[in-house]
This record gives C-alpha cells, structure tokens and sequence, in this order.
C-alpha cells in the first residue's frame, strides 16, 4: 500500500521509501491527501530524492514555495539536458534550476534585471552548455510566456556546468576561470588564432574542461607509459612546450604538478587541434 507521509501542498507529498523522505509532484496529488492516505503512483511526475547533506525540512520548504507549474518546466528541462547534452540533473541541481527560474521571473516582474559579468565568457568558453541555456529560455518564455534576456542564459549555463562538475557554484567560477586561462595559454603558445567553430577545438576544450575538473577534484591521470610520453615529447617539441606552459600555470593556481599521463594527452589533444586548426602555409 503507497501511503503519504506528509502534504507539503496540492501537488506535493512525500513518502518515505526505506526509512528515506522522497518528495513526489503531480498535478493535484495533494489535493485532499492526508499523512497515512494512499495516492495514485500513475499521478506522480518526478520524484526527488535527496542525494546530498541537506536537510529534508530545507529541501521541501523550497520545494512547496514553487509554483507547480515551473515544477513541471523543470521536468522537461531536465529531459532536454539529458537528450542534449547527455547531462543527468540531480534532484538538488533541478531544484536548484527551478528555484532560480521562479526567482528570475519574480525578479523581472518587478523590473529587476541583473547582469552577468561573465556573459561573454561563459558564451566562448561553454558554448554548448550555453546554447543549452539559450534553450531553456525559449522553453521559459513557452511555459510561461516571460521573456527572460540573455544574462540569464549566462546564470543558467553556470548551472548546467555546476551540474557537469558536481560541485557547488564557487567550484563553477573556478573551473571556468581556468578554463579559459588554459586556452588563452595555448592560444598564445600556438602563435595563431584558433576556430572556436570547428570540431577540433570543441574536442580539445572538452577535453581542457574534464582535465580542470580532475585537478580540481584531486584526481589526475596517473600510470602513462614513460617511453610513449618520451616519444611523444620528442616527436613534436611545440606541443610539449605548450603543455609545459599548462603545467606551470597550473602549478602556480593549484601548487600541482601535472603527471606525464596528464601531459601526455594535453600533448596529443595540442597535436590534432594545432593539425586541424591552424591554416595551411
């Protein structure tokens, strides 16, 4: 038997499952519920389980102040960012996505803009994750007929890499920072401008944000077989001098010493960007 634990409102309840608080949302499951009643599990939209510290009374106090119908939005934005960018939200990340969703349209209702200092940043240097953004306010402004402007697309590209490197937002800030000071470093060690539209530079940043987020994780490549890195090495100086530039940069902003694994790949991603971006002579 599926029975309430408590009524947080019309459309949300939880339920415990293993001695564990679940909130559900639907349309209306709340409605004339009370603690120890049964529901309908074919009503039930999401379920939100809390994979983190915080409090289960936090979670459900801003959970009850959303209005269900941005609830639901965050449901189809979350099915999006998994089809789009193959991105699994949390249930504290889509909460997080929901409550800043309903705090901008409030904000903009009363004539509140804020701006993003980062804006043009974050469109360089996370360009899927801010056309995924982009994305979102159309879903938005669908949804709820608001017109969101494009700094909140910034906000909320800070949110989907918040949530691609399962940190908090300090974490995000950090990381992009690093990001696009490694790029800048390999720009600058290349000597030529790079084709932000190409494949080869998607591929590499990728690759530049992955390896941010093991340094700053703390879990760095280990285990490269020395005479591939030495062939490597010899093979194309440039690329190992730019990974040497990357290695001193992140020695002096995280008192790390990269590895040869992590050298290794920097070196071989430095090779096939500078082969398939770089004009010909």
């Amino acid at each position: 038997m599926l029975r309430v634990s408590r009524v947080i409102n019309n459309n949300v309840i939880s339920v415990l499952e293993d001695g564990r608080e679940v909130i559900l949302t639907g349309r209306g499951l709340g409605y004339h519920q009370h603690p120890g009643g049964t529901y309908d599990p074919a009503r039930v939209e999401r379920r939100f389980v809390l994979d983190d510290d915080r409090s289960a009374e936090g979670f459900t106090s801003v959970i009850a102040e959303i209005p269900y119908e941005v609830l639901a939005l965050s449901n189809l934005i979350a099915d999006h960012l998994k089809a789009t960018l193959d991105l699994t939200l949390t249930s504290a990340m889509q909460l997080a996505i929901a409550d800043h969703i309903q705090f901008a349209i409030e904000r903009l209702a009363g004539g509140q803009r804020l701006e993003h200092a980062m804006l043009w940043e974050l469109k360089s240097t996370y360009r899927r994750e801010f056309t995924a953004a982009l994305e979102i306010l159309e879903m938005i402004h669908s949804a709820t007929g608001v017109v969101m402007p494009i700094d909140e697309a910034a906000f909320l590209t800070m949110h989907l890499v918040n949530a691609e490197l399962n940190g908090d937002m300090s974490s995000a800030v950090s990381a992009t920072t690093a990001v696009q000071d490694v790029m800048a470093i390999v720009r600058e060690q290349l000597g030529v401008p790079l084709e932000p539209d190409s494949a080869s530079y998607a591929r590499f940043l990728t690759h530049v944000k992955f390896a941010v987020q093991r340094i700053e994780d703390g879990q760095l490549l280990v285990g490269t077989d020395s005479q591939l890195y030495e062939m490597v090495r010899e093979k194309d100086p440039q690329a190992h001098e730019v990974a040497l530039a990357v290695a001193a940069y992140v020695r002096q902003r995280y008192g790390l010493d990269l590895p040869d694994e992590e050298l290794l790949y920097l070196m071989v991603h430095v090779n096939r960007l500078r082969e398939r971006d770089t004009p010909a002579q």
